[in-house]
């Protein structure tokens, strides 16, 4: 994409884009690459990469571990190994290990889930994980980054000599020590350590009666450090076997770095995975950050955003707990150019600006941060018109520059062109300025270039109202409270509320009396009749809202009475079942009684023993039926009781309307029923669940 001019605000914008999403990066050679990331129009290329970070986005939302640890750049350490002859240090060896460890951690992820991430998986492409590499490493390198004694046979020999030694070594010293100490010779601290030799601390005035060799004095000349004569043999010995050793692991780090540079290209190809994966996840988490999603990609230009934010502010607001209004606006054939226009500091230059950096990040492999239903196409050119151009260098005004930015863009702008311009004419005369820059907006028009202006001109708030191709918007605006909406209207001019923002202001009646005797009739009359029109317009835009509530209300009162009027139906079914279920089983029990009493009655000769028998037992059924009714009422009511809290819908037992509880108070509640609130025993009351409350009657008492 060609971003002319190179240098503007805008830009300065995608660089703090940039740098915000490269504090997500893992390792520096990312967070460089991050910020050197530059819009292309590429369709394909930029498709993909764009579905690649979506994708790693979503195995972050869903917690599918990636491996995102202990990434390391070892960006010198593959320098020095291209090198012939060269030989890696032992931590370069390590950090080369480390990042084999992290690609074979890759490797294995995307094997383990086959076809989940397609676009993703392109990046490793047909490679195969070489395990040889670290196998070797691991031949020479234990566990703590150390070389172990059998990576090779001559320096298993030479430290077992040098651990025998040091334990020779350490059993003289111990023997000098003591024999020192009972003699008296010996200062406050026994040994120490001085030009890499072991000393013993000893009283200076006898360093001239022990034999050896001193290396050092204390800063008050008490005590002298020496090296008795004893141990140098021994110590010599040491030193002669410590540097052997490191010759030998030299050697072997060298014969190791060796078979490493016959493999360089795998290691490269191992790091570059590496460095793409840390990119991808960098993005990712950003646009996790913004809240940014995919929108929908179209190899056209055109704009259909929804519900968009600025990145930057975004973000900024949410460190200062402050809301972020959203926009939404539709560039594409008919309505290719907008005209935005309101009072200062309404957010035009914020919206217009958000639209050019999201379309920046998106053909840069950024998610951005909008609806998911948005429509994106993809443009060749961008030109930028946002600040004050002066330019004392060249003796350019302010109006000069704009003009011959203006110039460039009549040159460069096509039908793959998107343009934004800021406060577009001032600068000069406005009445020539305007003129001007009216027909400049006419040609970018008829160039079907796709484009933002703001403006104040009521020329060109004219011009967009008449003009096919060219559509007004404005920034909505607060009379009352003097105070801007940030909220971008399609469709329609906005008033730049002049003499109203100074009379709010404190400036004198007689100033803007005086001021408005000035401006033509028509121009008042116009001003006048934006603001009405935006005033009537936020008025039925109210109402309308109230009407989609209440239609909202009725749908879902509709829908609960179906719903309601089918279980009803179901339920009386059911219950007629069960009823005439129980009904068959009753009269059976009750025949079953009758026949066992006339047998009885018939052959006993005791007729009121019968009969006394017969009462008992129906008086039992009788106290057993009410025991149990009187327990399932109970259980009921604890049921009722326990459901009960503030806040929850209620109606009494045996009514209808429906109230809600303001607070309880051991068995009394204080309940609001139509506004007013009543105390009612807790017994009395029956909870009824949200979903079975009427839309109007929660937005009752929600208001």
């Amino acid at each position: 994409m060609v971003i002319f001019p190179q240098q503007n605000l805008l830009l300065n914008e995608f660089l703090q884009v940039k740098q915000q999403a490269a504090t997500h990066s893992l390792m520096n050679v990312t967070a460089d690459a991050i910020q050197q990331l530059l819009p292309t129009s590429d369709f394909e290329a930029m498709q993909n990469e764009l579905q690649r970070v979506h994708q790693f986005k979503m195995m972050i939302d869903n917690g599918d571990n990636f491996p995102d640890r202990d990434y390391t750049d070892i960006s010198k350490d593959l320098a020095l190994l291209k090198i012939d002859n060269s030989i890696l240090s032992a931590d370069q060896c390590l950090r080369i290990q480390q990042c084999l460890h992290v690609a074979q951690q890759i490797f294995s992820f995307f094997k383990n889930r086959k076809g989940m991430y397609e676009p993703l998986e392109e990046i490793i492409g047909n490679l195969i994980y070489d395990n040889s590499m670290q196998l070797w490493i691991e031949e020479v390198f234990d566990s703590e980054g150390v070389i172990k004694s059998s990576a090779s046979d001559e320096l298993y020999k030479i430290r077992k000599s040098l651990s025998r030694k040091r334990s020779e070594a350490d059993k003289l010293f111990q023997t000098i020590v003591n024999r020192y100490r009972k003699a008296g010779y010996i200062s406050d601290t026994e040994e120490s350590m001085r030009n890499g030799r072991r000393v013993i601390a000893i009283v200076a005035e006898q360093k001239r009666n022990l034999g050896g060799v001193i290396h050092d004095t204390s800063a008050t000349g008490k005590t002298a450090y020496l090296e008795p004569d004893e141990l140098l043999p021994i110590n010599n010995a040491i030193l002669g076997l410590e540097q052997e050793e490191r010759t030998e692991i030299l050697r072997i780090l060298k014969e190791l770095t060796t078979k490493l540079r016959v493999k360089y290209f795998h290691i490269d190809a191992y790091f570059d995975i590496q460095k793409q994966c840390d990119l991808l996840r960098a993005r990712a988490m950003y646009a996790a950050q913004l809240g940014a999603v995919l929108p929908l990609l179209k190899d056209e230009p055109s704009i259909d955003i929804k519900n968009a934010y600025h990145p930057v502010l975004i973000l900024q607001n949410k460190l200062q707990g402050k809301t972020t209004i959203p926009f939404s606006l539709y560039l594409r054939n008919k309505n290719r150019i907008m005209v935005i226009s309101g009072p200062n500091a309404g957010g035009k230059t914020i919206c217009m600006k958000a639209v050019a950096l999201l379309q920046l990040m998106l053909q840069s492999g950024f998610l951005v941060p909008c609806a998911a239903h948005s429509e994106f196409g993809f443009f060749d050119k961008l030109l930028v018109d946002i600040g004050d151009s002066q330019s004392i260098e060249y003796e350019l005004s302010t109006y000069s520059s704009r003009l011959q930015k203006m110039n460039m863009f009549l040159h460069e702008a096509n039908e793959r062109t998107l343009f934004i311009i800021d406060e577009f004419g001032t600068g000069t005369d406005p009445t020539l300025g305007g003129a001007l820059a009216e027909a400049i907006l006419e040609k970018l028009n008829e160039l079907k270039s796709i484009g933002i202006i703001t403006t104040h001109f009521i020329n060109l708030k004219v011009l967009a109202d008449k003009t096919e191709g060219i559509i007004n918007g404005c920034m909505l605006f607060d009379p009352e409270k003097l105070e801007p909406k940030y909220k971008l209207v399609v469709g329609k001019p906005g008033s730049s509320y002049t003499f109203l923002v100074a009379e709010r202001s404190g400036m004198d009646k007689e100033i803007i009396k005086n001021a408005e005797s000035k401006v033509s009739k028509n121009h008042i009359l116009l001003e006048n009749m934006l603001r009405d029109v935006e005033n009537q317009k936020q008025v039925i835009d109210k109402k309308t809202k109230n009407i989609a509530h209440a239609e909202e209300a009725l749908d879902e009162m509709l829908e609960k009475y179906g719903k309601l009027s089918s279980q009803a139906e179901q339920s009386k079914q059911t219950i007629d079942s069960k009823i005439k279920q129980t009904e068959l089983r009753l009269i059976k029990q009750f025949d079953d009684k009758v026949i066992k009493f006339v047998n009885e009655w018939k052959n006993s000769k005791d007729k009121k023993a019968v009969l006394a028998k017969y009462e008992r037992m129906h008086g039992k059924e009788k106290s057993e039926i009410a025991k149990v009714q009187s327990k399932e009422q109970q259980r009921i009511q604890q049921e009722y009781i326990s459901k009960l809290k503030p806040g929850v819908f209620v109606h009494l037992k045996g009514g209808k309307t429906i109230g809600m509880i303001d607070s309880m108070d051991d068995k009394k509640v204080l309940v609001i029923f139509n506004g007013f609130k009543t105390h009612c025993d807790i017994n009395n009351l029956i909870p009824i669940e949200m979903e079975d409350v009427p839309m109007g009657v929660r937005k009752s008492f929600s208001s």
